[in-house]
């Protein structure tokens, strides 16, 4: 390889030898692409994707217990703070990169970024690895060394040596900031943001800089410390001591992290150091070159997921963290009380009406009422294209993102609908059996979740929506461009199965023993119950017209695929279908609009709420 020859990066983390399509190339050879490329360009950007969300929520509650406790952070809780600051700078970076890999390594961000991305998650790697070397010194201080170096364990020698990791972890990636670049590949058409180093000695240099500084020198060190750890925990006469028993559990949650810690980037590592054995022709073959370009695929990946698999560790294994995750959330509930106690103390009874925590149906209510606001923020957007005849002038990563806010919105419309008509099931149907269930808690934990599950839904939109000029219409259009069809076909079957024909069976399940339970005599009996059917009334309407709106949809979804497969054919369906499949969207579009009438007319228990909230507003104005 030549200092002219220009190879693109297909893993985030090292330049490897694949080109955008996986095609492997050396100096005398060109090996042939694997189909298992195709397999890894479909799953890569998904996987990511789920990182990305996954990383985010469990790095920012490992953040919020430490921030929100009242006691301050010892020495080991700061240096596990800055991995996972780390760990969520890395997750941070990911979409970018999903973008990237899913549009065939077409980078659309620009130099600027495609520097400060790959800064992010290169950084992230070295401040990871070095936090642990710095949490095992610390149990090995601790433990080991506990009246002789108990000076050394002071929290402001752990900020400045947390503020020099980041110091050392930011010039360790200054290769990515120096020879990344974006340029054109005329063979490949595309933009590619890859490493181009200046020759194969610099190439080499990088790689081993990053085995040496990035594995052999602190798995040294964590190794020596980790090996007098355990000899420690062993001596029965160090368990008498109250102090270092309480030193052991946490020693416990660090040896666990710097565990899965090596099992996720040894593997890595290993192929990196066989990818240069490659390139000085130690090693040779198309064969192992194409296998070593797939596992420093999966590898990368694997080391990727490290950034959560740490707060779970957290949680599970320390028993420190979830003492500290009871008191925070013990502390803001009875915060939470204190203020409700003295806010009914000093207000009058509108105002107590209006401060009643919401029901779970409430919840639930309020977080579809949350997704139809986000579909219509989207919708001036397509106003202005259609206007345009479909000509989109914003940009490439919005025309992704609207598209994507506007698919999250349908999912998590269906699947909080099929939520409220479980809890209506539960109320009047099972309300003895479980009432447990029925928990305004549990509710906004699987809000939380349906909002997770409705993104990751909607990421064909994100990463498939494309913007791109047609000649013959004279625009640039924002559409769906699937990689292959294969890719539409899976969307619809989606789109159908998961976003209709299973909230429907249990909707319609659910419905059917609501109305049945209502019909019964018995049931009026109890005027608790008859509180529950007030609110199931409005629910029952709300999911009437939630089918209404959206059943044309799903139908065109239909037909579209049995259009793919040529069940249906010809230019009449071609054009009734285009036709019928914007009308169908715009139905669809509409029950975002009418679910706050429904609440206003068919909602006594949110007239209610709204006549208390108008009350109170008048009464502050008067005073």
């Amino acid at each position: 390889m030549g200092s002219n020859t220009t190879e693109i990066a297909a893993s985030v983390l090292t330049a490897g030898n694949s080109t955008v399509y996986g095609g492997n190339h050396t100096d005398t050879t060109i090996c042939p692409s694997s189909e298992a490329w195709d397999w890894l360009y479909t799953m890569q950007p998904v996987y990511m994707m789920v990182i990305c969300v996954l990383g985010m929520a469990g790095n920012i509650f490992v953040l919020s217990i430490f921030f929100l406790h009242k006691k301050s952070c010892t020495v080991a809780e700061i240096y596990l703070s800055n991995l996972a600051v780390a760990d969520l700078v890395l997750v941070s970076c990911l979409p970018f990169w999903a973008i990237n890999v899913a549009n065939a390594f077409n980078w659309q961000f620009g130099l600027v970024m495609c520097r400060l991305v790959n800064v992010g998650i290169k950084m992230n790697m070295y401040c990871s690895v070095y936090c642990l070397v710095l949490v095992s010194a610390d149990r090995y201080v601790a433990l080991v060394h506990a009246m002789s170096h108990g000076r050394m364990r002071r929290v402001s020698y752990a900020k400045l040596s947390c503020l020099a990791i980041w110091g050392l972890g930011l010039l360790t990636s200054t290769p990515d900031f120096t020879y990344r670049t974006v340029e054109y590949l005329p063979e490949y058409d595309v933009n590619a943001c890859y490493l181009k180093y200046p020759s194969l000695e610099a190439e080499l240099t990088c790689d081993l800089l990053l085995i040496i500084l990035g594995l052999l020198i602190p798995l040294s060190v964590i190794s020596y410390c980790t090996y007098k750890i355990i000899q420690a925990l062993k001596n029965e006469r160090i368990s008498r001591f109250n102090a270092v028993n309480s030193e052991k559990k946490a020693t416990l949650l660090v040896l666990s992290v710097l565990l899965v810690f090596m099992i996720c980037w040894i593997p890595f590592h290993s192929v990196t150091f066989l990818h240069i054995l490659l390139r000085v022709n130690v090693l040779t073959g198309c064969d192992l070159e194409s296998g070593l370009e797939i596992s420093n695929q999966v590898f990368t990946y694997l080391a990727l997921s490290n950034s959560v698999l740490n707060p779970i560790l957290y949680v599970i294994v320390g028993k420190n963290f979830r003492k500290k995750v009871k008191d925070v959330f013990e502390q803001l509930s009875k915060k939470s009380k204190k203020s409700a106690g003295s806010t009914r103390s000093n207000q009058s009874s509108t105002l107590k009406t209006l401060r009643e925590c919401c029901t779970v149906a409430d919840v639930y209510l309020g977080n579809l009422a949350a997704a139809d606001l986000v579909m219509v923020s989207c919708l001036p957007f397509w106003v202005v294209t259609i206007t345009r005849e479909f000509h989109w002038s914003f940009g490439e990563p919005l025309c992704q993102l609207v598209s994507g806010a506007i698919g999250m919105n349908y999912y998590c419309s269906i699947l909080f609908l099929t939520l409220v008509s479980v809890d209506r099931y539960l109320a009047l149907v099972r309300p003895m059996s479980f009432s447990r269930l029925r928990d305004v808690a549990w509710a906004r934990g699987i809000c939380l979740a349906i909002w997770i599950t409705g993104s990751l839904l909607s990421l064909p939109a994100l990463l498939f929506r494309s913007v791109k000029f047609f000649p013959e219409y004279g625009v640039e259009a924002c559409y769906l461009a699937y990689p292959h069809v294969g890719w539409r076909i899976r969307y619809n079957v989606t789109v159908n199965i998961v976003g209709f024909l299973v909230p429907l069976a249990v909707v319609s399940y659910c419905s059917y023993h609501i109305i049945t339970t209502l019909r019964n005599n018995q049931m009026r009996n109890f005027s608790a119950l008859r509180t529950e059917r007030k609110a199931t009334y409005l629910v029952l309407i709300v999911l009437m017209v939630f089918v209404l709106c959206w059943l044309p949809y799903q139908i065109m979804i239909i037909l579209d695929t049995l259009y793919y497969y040529h069940v249906i054919s010809g230019c009449v369906w071609t054009n009734a279908l285009d036709i019928a499949n914007q009308l169908a969207t715009y139905l669809g579009y509409g029950n975002s609009s009418l679910n706050p009438f429904l609440y206003v007319i068919v909602g006594r228990h949110f007239r209610q709420k709204a006549t208390g909230v108008f009350t109170y507003v008048l009464n502050r104005k008067h005073k």
